[in-house]
């Protein structure tokens, strides 16, 4: 079959040699750029002779490309001269870049003259190459029915019926069986197939009307019928085609319509059980037919419905049954299955179930390892998926070791700078921080930033995000100035760009809201996160995820400032919304439920305090294990509370077996091992024990001086307990260094509250102990230095 031929100037391509057969001389004058536009006059004019001979002369150099090959066919066929087209074709395909068009006429050329099997490699090209279109696909066709495969005929013209859409299309493959029946080519042959276009092309259109009709029946709310009448069409769609795209094509509209009503279904609040049984019904009622893909779809669409509605426990149902159902029909290891293993990973993650993402993860991770090779894209995605799982159950050794993995790999085959490179460096230097090596984290950050500044620009938001990570480790690491300096930043560039309610600004301000706590300036936490939980609440919902989230952290500036009844509100607000929502064993329920503990605590209801902790601890120790992170930090909480109830025993036991298996896994040095080294410390000082306070006191300081540096908040912490301790051993010359150095710095950040008057009181009782007078009580005013003389007084009465 013939097929129309779009002209073409496009002058671009690689320099060829040329046949000798359309030489025209062997140098020119003028340059092929000279050429090529003394060429658009004779072609727009159609004077094709003349347009011929600089044509000629264009195919004849040594630049000369597919293009300039292709504008020389086409002078010669709009000549009628069709044996030079040919010959010229030949040259033409010999070339890079070449179309299917290209190939199509010397496939049509050869067809013309009963040479099919000379014919069929540049058919078959074709149908491969871009730009291919019916016409093509039925000259394929031909050259099976010239030599008397009838087979093979038909299922190239069944694909060719499918393409075509317009009546008008049809009578070039009729007019080609009337050529090979006037001809006397297989005749017989080529009256059966001009029969049956006749006869299949109208009933191919009725079927296609049934989706019309499916679709006004949907359009009135009658899903069911219109479900129904696809999939009788689809039954006779194969009858008449056979499997393929155009029975497929009923499927495709019969998803769509069925995933309509699956939103309808959630939207309208109907029963989330009659969802489900509704799309049972739908893919039983289409019978053995239904291709996997569309019961994937079907169910992937009524997943992402049920999380949309925060079913999240039926959703992940729902995405089980799909791993199952591809497992089933394709093999564990088909790369489909795998695909929906790993997406089921992060659903897993995002639902708190570490343990079956970790499992999931490691399946997948192997099975991409073994069939793709460890450094194959997906192999990688899979290894970082797990590598985060992995954090998550607080075994940060096994992620560092998939992490240093994953960037080495991603550095050497796509280089320093690319996004997933950066995203892996990324990644690394949180589980760096997680391990407490916060100067590699900065490292790894600062390069990340610096990187997504110079290729993306400043206010892009992933190098927005890399500024806020960064931010976190200088807050770790005390740098808080650093820290909030870039949150500031942050926050107005998505305030300007994206307007002051957007998520990401949103986000970027309950960030804020946090770094504020974190330096100590609790009016600005208080302000900024109470507008934070506003927004969010007006526009996402009271009981959202991050809407909580927000109260939660809002929750705690009320506790620092000492409004614990606003902060008791909040939380006892967020644990209800999120045991309902998300479960009780869930991770984000039991921070709630730790949080609200700790407000118990701070208002003396020990009690109420000890039986959440209890529970906390009980459920994490189920689900994460014993030495887990957040397993410890409820641990420890609970000792706290026991200690605050005066059962020091019970609480000594405790803060021993954190302090135990948090200097394992995390080193002596770690921060979270030196905060347990100082709560057992403190315990020890309670129980008289003041030898082994003193002792572990002195650690704590020495390291968190030479980590965080003399004025970070953790290591004056450790200044005060030490200095404490001091004091109450008569240590008075050693302590009365250290409360001068905490006592400036406490009052700059906190005023002269009721922590600096303690300190005060014991740094008097220390002077007057060595026989120096309190001369500096007299920069402070008059009440401050009354409740101070009153508190060392007393502790006099302590020491004693």
């Amino acid at each position: 079959m013939k097929t129309q031929w779009r002209l073409s100037l496009n002058h671009i391509g690689h320099a060829t040699l040329l046949a000798a057969a359309f030489a025209t001389g062997s140098a020119w004058a003028q340059s092929i750029e000279d050429l090529r536009k003394q060429l658009d006059a004779p072609w727009n004019a159609k004077d094709w002779p003349s347009a011929e001979a600089v044509a000629q002369k264009i195919a004849s150099l040594p630049q000369s490309t597919a293009s300039d090959w292709r504008n020389l066919v086409n002078v010669l066929r709009n000549q009628n001269k069709s044996d030079q087209a040919y010959a010229a074709s030949l040259e033409l395909v010999k070339r890079p870049l070449t179309r299917s068009g290209d190939h199509h006429y010397i496939c049509w050329y050869l067809l013309e003259r009963n040479r099919a099997m000379q014919a069929r490699p540049d058919c078959q090209k074709a149908v491969d190459l871009p730009g291919s279109d019916y016409s093509a696909l039925v000259n394929l066709g031909h050259t099976f029915l010239l030599v008397g495969d009838k087979t093979q005929a038909q299922s190239w013209y069944q694909k060719t019926l499918q393409a075509i859409d317009k009546e008008e299309q049809l009578q070039g493959p009729i007019g080609d069986f009337n050529l090979f029946i006037q001809n006397n080519w297989a005749v017989a042959d080529a009256r059966a197939a001009k029969q049956w276009f006749e006869q299949t092309w109208p009933k191919m259109q009725a079927l296609r009307s049934v989706r019309e009709q499916a679709r006004e029946l949907a359009k009135k709310r009658q899903i069911n019928p219109a479900l129904a009448l696809l999939v009788g069409a689809h039954q006779q769609a194969i009858a008449l085609m056979g499997e393929g795209s155009f029975a497929n094509g009923f499927w495709r509209t019969w998803g769509t319509l069925a995933s309509e009503e699956i939103v309808d279904l959630v939207v309208e609040k109907h029963p989330h059980a009659q969802a489900i049984a509704w799309v049972d019904q739908a893919i039983q009622s289409a019978g053995p037919h239904l291709p996997l893909a569309s019961r994937l779809r079907l169910l992937e669409d009524l997943a992402i419905n049920l999380q949309a509605d925060e079913q999240n426990a039926l959703a992940l149902q729902v995405r089980e049954r799909m791993l199952a159902e591809e497992t089933a029909k394709l093999g564990a290891d088909h790369p489909d299955t795998l695909s929906s293993a790993n997406g089921l990973v992060v659903k897993y993650y995002a639902a708190g179930q570490m343990a079956k993402a970790s499992e999931l993860g490691e399946r997948v991770v192997a099975a991409r390892t073994s069939k793709l090779g460890a450094d194959h894209p997906d192999t990688l995605t899979s290894m970082s998926n797990l590598a985060v799982t992995y954090s998550a159950l607080g075994q940060n050794d096994k992620a560092l070791a998939l992490q240093e993995k994953v960037l080495a790999a991603r550095t050497s085959k796509l280089g320093a700078d690319h996004p997933d490179t950066l995203t892996s460096m990324g990644n690394l230097a949180l589980t760096y921080s997680a391990l407490g090596q916060n100067d590699k984290a900065l490292a790894l950050k600062e390069k990340v930033l610096a990187a997504r500044t110079s290729k993306l620009g400043a206010d892009h938001p992933d190098t927005l995000t890399s500024m806020n990570n960064l931010a976190v480790t200088y807050s770790a690491l005390g740098q808080n100035d650093k820290a909030l300096a870039l949150e500031e930043k942050v926050l107005a560039a998505r305030t300007t760009k994206l307007g002051a309610d957007h998520p990401d600004t949103l986000s970027s301000a309950n960030g804020l809201v946090v770094k504020y706590y974190a330096a100590g300036q609790m009016a600005k936490a208080s302000e900024l996160g109470e507008r934070v939980v506003a927004a969010r609440t007006s526009k996402l919902g009271a009981e959202h995820p991050d809407t909580l989230t927000s109260m939660g952290n809002l929750a705690l500036t009320y506790s620092a400032l000492g409004q614990n009844d606003k902060a008791l509100a909040l939380e006892e607000k967020v644990l209800a919304a999120r045991t309902t929502k998300l479960g009780a064993d869930h991770p984000d329920t039991l921070t709630s439920m730790g949080n609200l503990a700790s407000t118990y605590s701070a208002l003396g209801q020990n009690d109420k305090a000890l039986a959440l902790e209890e529970k906390v601890l009980a459920a994490r120790t189920s689900k994460l294990g014993a030495d887990h992170p957040d397993t410890l930090t409820s641990m420890g909480n609970l000792a706290s509370t026991y200690s605050a109830l005066g059962q020091n025993d019970k609480a000594l036991a405790l803060k021993e077996k954190v302090l135990a298996a948090r200097t394992s896994k995390l080193g002596a040095d770690h921060p979270d091992t030196l905060t347990s080294m100082g709560n057992l410390a403190s315990t020890y000082s309670a129980l008289g024990q003041n030898d082994k306070a003193l002792a572990l006191k002195e650690k704590v300081l020495a390291a968190r001086t030479s980590k965080l540096g003399a004025d970070h908040p953790d290591t004056m912490i450790a200044v005060a307990n030490l200095a404490l301790t001091y004091a109450q051993m008569k240590m008075f010359t050693k302590a009365i260094p250290l409360f001068e150095k905490f006592i400036p710095y406490e009052v700059r950040m906190n005023g002269e509250e009721s922590s600096v008057q303690a300190a005060m009181a014991a740094l008097v009782v220390c002077m007057e102990g060595v026989g120096k007078s309190p001369d500096f009580l007299r920069v402070y005013k008059a009440g401050t230095q009354a409740n101070v003389r009153l508190k060392a007084s007393l502790l006099k009465n302590m020491w004693k």
